[in-house]
């Protein structure tokens, strides 16, 4: 596991009390109970695991996109409308 943990409430069954006893693969469902850090912290331990430069400035609030970051990054407002 890339972070060490899953934030997510739906989990694949056998690591979820809730989802304990259903027949559910919650493989492809998409991640939940994460803040917008999480995510950038995410993205920047994609671009560690891959050798590239981290995307963001984590110890800025918010952070900030460093200048010619070419890694994993979350869309910008423009590019998710």
């Amino acid at each position: 596991d890339l972070m060490g943990s899953n934030p997510s409430f739906f989990q694949k069954s056998d690591e979820s009390t809730y989802l304990s006893n259903m027949p559910v693969d919650t493989g492809d469902f998409p991640a939940d109970q994460m803040s917008w850090m999480d995510a950038c912290r995410f993205c920047d331990a994609l671009n560690r695991r891959d050798d590239i430069l981290a995307t963001y400035k984590l110890e800025n609030n918010p952070p900030v996109v460093r200048e010619k970051a070419i890694g994993y990054r979350l869309p910008t407002e423009a590019e998710w409308e």
